[in-house]
């Protein structure tokens, strides 16, 4: 496994644990384990997230308990306090003078009291096991009859809320359903929570990939929470989960974009950042050789142009071909028009390219996913 892959595993261990912390109102190891993350791997696109999840926790839990706010205690929990069955003590027997030993009857009442209670723990021990065996074989028939019906029920509940929360008609059917099938009331509660988080779940996905981003689509994002009926404390829970998710699902990998042009930079670099990409960017060959070894980048962008005095595009990626651990590495060449023919020239190798600068952001992101596809499928015929 890659260092930047192991950054990735421990920073997301720690948004997980900051998650945990959070719903314990444990709001100073939240902002720790945010902090851990940040230094492991500072260019993951989802802390701001939880940096916003962080605080929408705090101010809820401090319009909750105005008077509690500024201590971060945990949320209590019950305590539950075993039984404890009282033993029956050994007879201690007062000393006796050392001229006078204690009787040998005595000594026999006492090791027949030891072994009536060894006898007594044992029979306790074995109903105790009994009864665990007899209440986990309660609980496999009773799931195994369930569980036809829960599905049933799971299907019929994922049809109404396809497209947010059922309407009435489709309420009375299930609850039909429901008394048919004899489905117990917690079951049914959990069941339907559990089916309705996943369709909202499904509903966000299908915005993001329209690409629309959560900071730039909060009023859509509130008007599927509306329309799927998801409480405060539903969407506190579950959006932790499904932002880690996301990130699992959608991140492509680090991108090194090379280019002395600011603006270029800043064209591009965001709309990467938009398709999945986290994107180091540098404004010279130079500062990016010192960027690569750190970053293990899946795709470089690099600009023909360079800073006065500086390592040109070309010079760059002739060095870049010296390196056996970037072979698998794409390579693309933004370039101004007259610069093509030379570049055609150059017999560039099938994992390189090249695309003008003036392009439109489609035509290299297709640029990028040729290359990438092109890798994926060079790796799986030599695997």
């Amino acid at each position: 496994m890659k260092n930047s892959d192991k950054e990735k595993i421990a920073a997301k261990e720690h948004l997980l644990a900051c998650d945990q912390f959070l719903k314990q109102n444990l709001f100073d190891k939240a902002r720790q384990e945010i902090q851990k993350a940040k230094r492991i791997d500072p260019t993951n696109p989802y802390i701001p997230a939880f940096e916003e999840r962080s605080r929408i926790f705090e101010e809820s839990y401090s319009k909750r308990h105005p008077d509690l706010s500024s201590l971060n205690l945990p949320t209590p929990v019950d305590v539950i306090v075993p039984q404890v069955v009282a033993q029956p003590q050994p007879v201690i027997l007062p000393a006796s003078p050392p001229v006078q030993p204690a009787p040998p009857q005595s000594t026999q009442k006492e090791e027949q009291l030891v072994s009536t209670i060894n006898e007594m723990r044992q029979q306790l021990n074995e109903l105790t096991n009994a009864l665990k065996l007899e209440r986990k074989a309660r609980e496999e028939i009773a799931n195994q009859q369930l569980d036809t019906s829960v599905r049933q029920l799971r299907a019929a509940l994922e049809k109404a809320w396809q497209f947010g929360a059922p309407k009435n008609n489709e309420k009375e059917e299930i609850q039909r359903l429901i008394k048919i099938l004899n489905i117990p009331p917690e079951v049914e509660a959990s069941v339907t929570r559990e089916v309705k988080l996943m369709m909202y779940g499904k509903a966000v996905k299908e915005v993001i990939a329209k690409r629309k981003l959560l900071r730039s689509s909060s009023s859509t994002l509130d008007w599927l929470r509306k329309i799927y009926q998801i409480s405060l404390n539903e969407y506190l829970e579950y959006e932790s989960h499904f932002l880690v998710e996301l990130a699992t699902s959608q991140f492509r990998g680090t991108m090194l974009f090379v280019s002395p042009d600011e603006k270029l930079r800043g064209d591009f670099v965001q709309r990467f950042k938009e398709v999945g990409f986290a994107v180091a960017s540098a404004s010279s060959a130079e500062e990016a050789l010192e960027k690569v070894e750190k970053l293990n980048p899946v795709v470089v962008l690099c600009d023909t142009m360079s800073e006065k005095g500086g390592l040109s595009g070309f010079k760059f990626l002739h060095f870049w071909r010296t390196r056996l651990k970037h072979e698998t590495v794409p390579f693309i060449l933004l370039c101004e028009p007259y610069e093509e023919d030379l570049i055609r020239a150059s017999e560039l190798k099938d994992a390189e390219g090249f695309i003008r600068k003036n392009c439109e952001f489609e035509e290299v992101n297709n640029l990028v996913n040729e290359k990438l596809q092109y890798i994926r499928e060079y790796i799986g015929s030599i695997a």
